[in-house]
């Protein structure tokens, strides 16, 4: 997301602040409003039984996000590239709460606040320091050019969002132990 301003300034012709306000309006609506969903539906499938729910609402993100990060920089319009983005944000954001107290559900009391930092060190050196870096990288060197940021949004996107939800998915056995007995995890 660090390059959609970038790219609604490229595409639509548009100011700085026109493209701030939009993209802040669609985070103030659509990313808390993601966080609060996404912890209401992981809710809703532990009381069903699911002691993976918290990644469960990850995997559920990744699908509502994959088609949305794809669309938001090819819209035709800056309008309609808002109103995708907000998908982006409120799918991007689903997972936040869930994930979490997954971390506090499965990790032993004594490695909470541990896990929990290099889960936040992780999601930001991968997340805000790896992902910008890889979109211009495709833009200028695959695809000729500082025209092309929001295509190079679309492929990275298109290829991290499923990888990520498919890793989210392929734990979730582990995951499930752990939940069932937090002391593995030191084992």
């Amino acid at each position: 997301m660090a390059w959609a301003p970038t790219q609604l300034i490229r595409d639509f012709g548009v100011g700085a602040g026109q493209a701030g306000q939009g993209l802040g309006l669609a985070i103030f609506l659509f990313g808390g409003s993601g966080i609060i969903v996404g912890g209401i539906v992981a809710d809703r499938l532990w009381r069903r039984g699911h002691l993976d729910a918290n990644m469960r609402a990850g995997v559920l993100g990744a699908v509502g996000l994959l088609p949305a990060c794809i669309f938001a920089p090819q819209m035709p319009d800056f309008y309609s590239s808002i109103a995708v983005y907000g998908a982006c944000f409120f799918f991007a954001s689903f997972p936040y709460g869930a994930a979490a107290a997954a971390l506090q559900l499965m990790a032993p009391h004594d490695l909470r606040a541990r896990l929990s930092a290099i889960y936040l060190l992780i999601l930001n050196l991968i997340g805000i320091g790896l992902g910008p870096l890889l979109i211009a990288a495709i833009s200028d060197s695959l695809l000729g050019g500082k025209a092309h940021i929001g295509t190079g949004m679309s492929i990275v996107g298109g290829v991290v969002v499923p990888l990520g939800g498919l890793i989210l998915l392929f734990t979730l056995p582990a995951f499930r132990r752990l939940v069932q007995n937090p002391e593995d995890a030191t084992a």
